[in-house]
């Protein structure tokens, strides 16, 4: 029985980098297409501020990541407030899930599993919160 728990934990971890290593390049493709049809047709992508006028709280994030591969900071900042904490989170994640498949770690599992507790959630609305009046006033 010892063995086929082991092989079944195995398969799991096996399954589980498998779609770490999936939601990243999802993620990077669609910010690809994203970013590069917006360019093409020179239009914004957020509906919130196409239809209402007003900038939501995801608003200039492209604009933010881009500076910051620039390494302009203060520009990042201006786009978006969000865009640095964002932006090394999605660092933090892609290389912790490149570490879990090379060396055969759970960082993201363990990682993914304390950010979805469900007091977390407070702390995250707080932040859509403040990010959307900050960058309302920007």
């Amino acid at each position: 029985m010892d063995s086929r728990s082991s092989e079944s934990d195995k398969q799991l971890q096996i399954k589980r980098r498998r779609q770490t290593l999936l939601s990243v390049a999802v993620g990077l493709a669609f910010f690809s297409v994203l970013y590069g049809f917006s360019r093409l047709c020179d239009f914004t992508v957020c509906p919130i501020k196409s239809i209402l006028g007003i900038p939501c709280f995801g608003c200039g994030l492209t604009h933010g990541f881009l500076a910051i591969l620039r390494l302009d900071i203060h520009s990042a900042i201006e786009y978006n407030i969000m865009s640095v904490p964002i932006f090394v989170g999605i660092a933090a994640y892609s290389l912790l899930a490149v570490i879990d498949v090379v060396f055969r770690k759970d960082f993201v599992y363990l990682i993914e599993k304390q950010l979805g507790k469900r007091y977390m959630f407070i702390f995250y609305a707080l932040l859509l919160i403040i990010s959307t009046v900050y960058n309302s006033n920007s």
